[in-house]
């Protein structure tokens, strides 16, 4: 007899809004449900909803961008995503972590945000020309966002 292979039943299910709507505003059109916890599907469509978002892409762990930091595992940010007022052009870029409550205040958290602070710094220092990318004047931003107040934190990049 043939073997039985157990699926997830939203293991290959789109990620979707309310209804089933697809997303708008994600660099890729799909985006596996079962690639997001119940946090980052939050975030993944609070910023589908944003008017002054180019796009935003869920970073796949282990595969996708990464930073190297004095420890020595990568880090990978749950989320890129670039904001742009008119439509046309990339103002800011952000990487972003988000972190449920349980994970608030660990040994982890604290170097991902003493990383992030280091590369905010380093960002502020460095125009994008001098790191050989044909971006002008745009920002770079690392941001760990928590289960508590990422809404309030996300809402303030959008004002």
């Amino acid at each position: 007899p043939a073997k039985k292979i157990k699926v997830k039943s939203n293991e290959f299910r789109p990620l979707s809004k309310n209804f089933g709507t697809s997303l708008q505003r994600s660099l890729f059109e799909y985006v596996p449900e079962a690639s997001v916890n119940g946090l980052e599907k939050k975030v993944a469509l609070f910023l589908d909803d944003q008017e002054q978002l180019l796009f935003w892409y869920r970073n796949e762990s282990r595969q996708d961008y990464s930073i190297q930091g004095w420890k020595r595992n990568k880090i990978y940010p749950d989320f890129l995503f670039t904001t742009s007022p008119d439509q046309k052009r990339i103002d800011k870029i952000f990487v972003t972590e988000t972190k449920g409550e349980q994970l608030l205040g660990n040994e982890d958290t604290k170097y991902k945000e003493s990383l992030f602070e280091l590369c905010n710094n380093m960002a502020k220092e460095r125009n994008f020309n001098e790191l050989g990318l044909s971006f002008a004047n745009q920002g770079l931003e690392f941001q760990l966002v928590d289960s508590e107040k990422w809404q309030v934190e996300l809402n303030k990049l959008f004002t």
